[in-house]
C-alpha cells in the first residue's frame, strides 16, 4: 500500500500546486467561515473545499485570490461552486503562497 496520501495535508497547500501536474481546482463547495487563532489573536477565515487532481482539499483563499474569485464571479460565494481556479505559487514575504483565479 502507498502511504503518500496520507501523510498529505487536508489543506490545499504550496507543496500539493507545485506537485500537481494540472494546477488546477474545482470549488465544490459553498464558502464558510471559522475563527482561527494566531499569536493569540482570533480571526474568522473565509474557507472552502475543492478538488485538485481527484483529491478533496480545505482551501483558505488569501486576500489576493478572494479578490481576484470577488472579481470574477462576484461576492455570493454559492455562485462559486463548480468554478475551476488556476492555480499558482507565489514567494511573499520568503514564504510559498497560494494564489488563484477563476479560468475564463
Amino acid at each position: 500500500m502507498n502511504t503518500k496520501e496520507f501523510s498529505e495535508s487536508d489543506y490545499l497547500t504550496a507543496e500539493i500546486v507545485k506537485n500537481s501536474p494540472t494546477k488546477r481546482a474545482t470549488i465544490i463547495s459553498d464558502a464558510t467561515s471559522t475563527p482561527v487563532t494566531f499569536d493569540g489573536i482570533t480571526r474568522d477565515r473565509l474557507g472552502f473545499e475543492v478538488e485538485i487532481d481527484g483529491k478533496k482539499k480545505s482551501y483558505r483563499p488569501n486576500k489576493d485570490t478572494l479578490k481576484n474569485i470577488q472579481e470574477a464571479a462576484g461576492f455570493e460565494s454559492t455562485k462559486w461552486v463548480g468554478k475551476v481556479l488556476n492555480l499558482s505559487v507565489v514567494k511573499y514575504m520568503g514564504k510559498d503562497s497560494v494564489v488563484a483565479t477563476i479560468e475564463k
